[in-house]
């Protein structure tokens, strides 16, 4: 039986890291699909939300910025007086 040389012995040893680096490799490449695969519904849930939420953000902000108008035009389709002052005597 021969003895390997120092040589041999760091060649067997680099192949050996190689072959685990990239066994490495080949699992989280395996988990990266697994973890897609299982969030890809929440991700596209989350961004379904996201676009509703805008949406209701919108609708409120012209909701507000409306309000004011309706309601000035309210005030002015009531009868002259009756804007709630109190009749004279009253007060």
């Amino acid at each position: 039986m021969r003895s390997l040389t120092f040589k041999e012995f760091l060649r067997i040893v680099d192949e050996d890291a190689e072959q685990d680096a990239v066994k490495l490799q080949g699992e989280l490449a395996m988990i990266d699909t697994v973890i897609a695969r299982k969030t890809a519904p929440e991700l596209q849930r989350k961004q379904r939300i996201t676009k509703m939420l805008a949406l209701k953000q919108k609708e409120r902000e012209v909701e507000l910025k409306t309000k004011p108008d309706a309601e000035k035009q309210q005030g002015m389709a009531a009868a002259p007086g009756s804007s709630g002052a109190s009749t004279p005597g009253q007060g």
